[in-house]
């Protein structure tokens, strides 16, 4: 029987963006948000890297919601 993952985190495709690129490209935040920059620095010791942005939505269980596209 296969275990089918749930959401742990409900992001916009903006604060997914974010967290993703601190985590993984710290030299390009500048070109972030400021609201989304402060919901990644808060919270991104929470998340785990990944080499991919599909990658780090997979490994990080995030589904995103709202109306940003990917």
């Amino acid at each position: 029987m296969t275990q089918t993952k749930t959401a742990k985190w409900n992001l916009t495709a903006q604060q997914a963006r974010a967290v993703y690129w601190l985590k993984n490209h710290p030299e390009h935040i500048m070109l972030l948000k400021s609201k989304d920059l402060d919901f990644a620095l808060k919270h991104k010791d929470e998340f785990r890297r990944a080499g991919t942005f599909s990658a780090f939505i997979e490994l990080n269980l995030i589904e995103i919601v709202g109306e940003d596209d990917l």
